[in-house]
């Protein structure tokens, strides 16, 4: 598709995206980042001329019933149909989709899936970066609150067409970037309960991140998650304990808080040669 979109980084759009990525999350959060991708494409004049233009500006009332886009998800098929992943379910069929009952929570999750894709879809211009980063935090506040608000109102079929738009959205727009490109997959493989790839692409993100990098803490307490959860405690511990030697002193604290969640669940017969280690 020929048509362009130019994308604005206004300095309301900046100050939104900071507040956006500093706040505590909530399942509001994600509407409000929907509101954010549509404010800095919004303006660009050629929205009206796109056969799923209606689509990106998010519903703020009661949602409009009507059918799904089915350009967008013939998109997502099409680019499924390339691979075959276990982990991610398959792309539902057209008569599924086409069954599939519009409602609020449905026209967020559609407007959710255009926009993880959008940039495969038209040519974006102007703050592109801008764009992407807005998109990684769509793609983080749908795998917390909107898969599994899908999921529990039965909605299967928009369930699984977002988690293969998510899928794509790693590949298509993150796979110059390695370090964000595992950690997004490492997100959605934890909500897929896929613990050993959950476990190894959080493990990649944080090698290819620099210790000074402002995420690194945060895909360090990932990291660690992801080994308690796979009943690795005492490498969880490990792992920790590595960080904290090498971490510089403004890393301490928070790594400490990490070492004492991880302590209260390692075995008593060996908590306390482990707890010694700290000091050596």
């Amino acid at each position: 598709m020929n048509i362009a979109l130019e994308v604005s980084a206004s300095k309301a759009n900046v100050a939104q995206y900071h507040s956006l990525l500093t706040k505590e999350w909530t399942k509001r959060t994600l509407g409000e980042v929907l509101l954010l991708l549509w404010a800095e494409i919004g303006e660009s004049g050629r929205i009206e001329g796109l056969p799923f233009g209606y689509v990106l500006k998010p519903e703020t009332g009661k949602a409009i019933r009507r059918e799904l886009n089915q350009y967008v998800v013939n998109f997502v098929r099409s680019f499924r149909s390339f691979f075959e992943y276990r982990t991610i379910p398959q792309m539902p069929s057209p008569e599924a989709m086409s069954e599939v009952r519009t409602s609020r929570l449905v026209a967020q999750a559609e407007t959710t899936w255009t926009y993880l894709i959008l940039h495969i879809l038209v040519s974006l211009r102007g703050e592109t970066g801008f764009f992407l980063d807005t998109q990684s935090l769509l793609f983080l506040t749908s795998v917390h609150f909107l898969l599994p608000a899908l999921k529990q109102n039965g909605q299967e079929a928009a369930h699984d067409c977002l988690v293969n738009a998510l899928y794509m959205h790693t590949i298509t727009a993150w796979a110059e970037q390695p370090e964000h490109f595992f950690y997004l997959q490492g997100a959605l493989m934890d909500y897929l309960g896929n613990e050993k790839e959950t476990e190894e692409s959080l493990r990649r993100s944080l090698e290819l991140t620099p210790l000074e990098d402002d995420s690194y803490l945060t895909k360090v307490q990932d990291y660690s998650y992801a080994l308690l959860d796979a009943d690795k405690t005492e490498e969880a511990w490990s792992f920790l304990l590595s960080v904290y030697r090498k971490a510089p002193q403004s890393y301490l604290e928070e790594v400490e808080e990490m070492m004492t969640q991880v302590r209260r669940r390692l075995p008593t017969d060996s908590l306390q040669e482990m707890r010694s280690t700290v000091h050596q």
